[in-house]
């Protein structure tokens, strides 16, 4: 199922993304996607988190300077052992059947 099928076509969606930029311009780079996406965006560690809809991840592509790369957040959780590493990864797997199986999904 793709995320227009799952979304519907009239739907806008919501999703949580990331987006690396460099060190110390992470304030900056939080007001261009706020200005850009009409959403709020967190600072981090030269990383900024957002929710936007796919549209407007196609504008931050095109019009933002600030941004290196943007990705979707599937997960974001604390572990301290492996065991509960697994058990947050294999959960993941069924949020991610909305992606198209043409896509890959890479974890850094």
């Amino acid at each position: 199922m793709t995320l227009s099928q799952r979304c519907g076509h009239r739907v806008i969606c919501r999703v949580e993304f990331f987006a690396t930029t460099s060190p110390g311009l992470e304030d900056l780079a939080c007001r261009e996607i706020e200005r850009l996406t009409g959403g709020s965006a967190v600072p981090d560690v030269a990383k900024v988190f957002f929710q936007a809809d796919i549209r407007s991840v196609y504008l931050l592509h095109l019009k933002a300077s600030l941004l290196n790369k943007i990705f979707i957040a599937l997960c974001r959780r604390s572990f301290t052992k492996l065991d509960d590493l697994y058990r947050i990864a294999k959960g993941v797997e069924s949020k991610a059947n909305f992606f198209n199986q043409a896509l890959t999904i890479v974890v850094m």
